[in-house]
């Protein structure tokens, strides 16, 4: 049963927390009032309180004050230490948490982040970040409070899932800003420089036809893609190789890096752009603009 005390001008209610002190003890944990900054204004609120919690003991759902206090920050740390991720996942999750997750939350309880916090922490965001960026520092925050449930530092997430209402609203999309030939030309000597002339022709392709990283591996016919860095990625197994033949682009596709090929000089200084692309071209039309 709980056990009601005064102390100065406030009451306090004690209650079994369900576990054992390693003298064989039984833990106690206590409160003051029904939440954070809200006092018990009675003898009957303060019991009835305790007779909550010990309910929430019996069936399983009580949640340890120490638990419930554990500083945000750290759990965060904590959250992202134990998660197995590629190294670029981990460097953008070390970034969101060091720049926005722990400065904001700092030392307030993992058990402690209301729904209303959360959307005042949320609406803070826009438009000191793009809406992309915004949405993956709202995901891992998401991430980490449903663990926390599981984990037994809160009853349920703050973050409350709602089904869009009323007007349908565009989402933005990030202007794309135009690329200059020379940085493009710069990139590509120094892929010549580590990967011969299959890196040149890597970095011009991906320029002129809006290839992802992964894409260009789709092109090689030998196995000249296997023997380029570490960071560029093998050849799919079972992709088709290119069959692209109005194109100078892919001519350097299958080129055995083994032959040195000169590096064609660098084109006068000029401030042509490469447009932005609206959508990714097929890797089969691979023309320039």
């Amino acid at each position: 049963m709980p056990y009601v005390e005064w102390r100065g001008n406030s009451i306090r209610v004690k209650w079994w927390a369900g576990e054992y002190l390693p003298s064989g003890k039984k833990k106690y944990e206590s409160a003051s009032g029904p939440e954070r900054g809200v006092r018990f204004r009675s003898d009957t609120e303060a019991y009835d309180y305790g007779l909550d919690r010990e309910h929430d003991v019996r069936h399983g759902t009580h949640i340890g004050r120490t638990n419930r206090s554990t500083p945000t920050d750290t759990y965060a740390w904590t959250w992202l230490d134990a998660q197995d991720l590629r190294p670029e996942s981990v460097r953008m999750y070390t970034a969101i948490i060091k720049n926005w997750i722990a400065p904001y939350w700092k030392s307030q309880g993992v058990g402690d982040v209301t729904s209303l916090e959360y959307d005042a922490w949320k609406k803070s965001l826009t438009g000191h970040v793009s809406a992309s960026y915004e949405s993956s520092i709202l995901s891992v925050f998401g991430m980490m409070m449903e663990d926390a449930v599981l984990a037994g530092f809160r009853a349920d997430s703050p973050v409350v899932k709602r089904r869009r209402r009323g007007r349908y609203k565009k989402k933005p999309r990030e202007k794309k800003r135009p690329l200059a030939v020379d940085t493009v030309y710069q990139l590509a000597v120094n892929a010549h420089t580590v990967w011969g002339y299959t890196g040149w022709t890597y970095i011009w392709t991906m320029a002129f036809t809006g290839m992802r990283t992964g894409e260009p591996g789709g092109c090689d016919v030998s196995s000249s893609l296997r023997t380029g860095p570490p960071q560029i990625p093998t050849r799919s197994v079972g992709r088709s190789p290119c069959r692209a033949t109005r194109s100078c682009l892919h001519s350097g596709c299958s080129t055995n890096t083994s032959t040195s090929t000169a590096i064609p000089r660098s084109p006068a200084p000029s401030t042509s752009r490469i447009a932005p692309w609206s959508c990714r071209r097929s890797w089969l039309t691979c023309s320039a603009p």
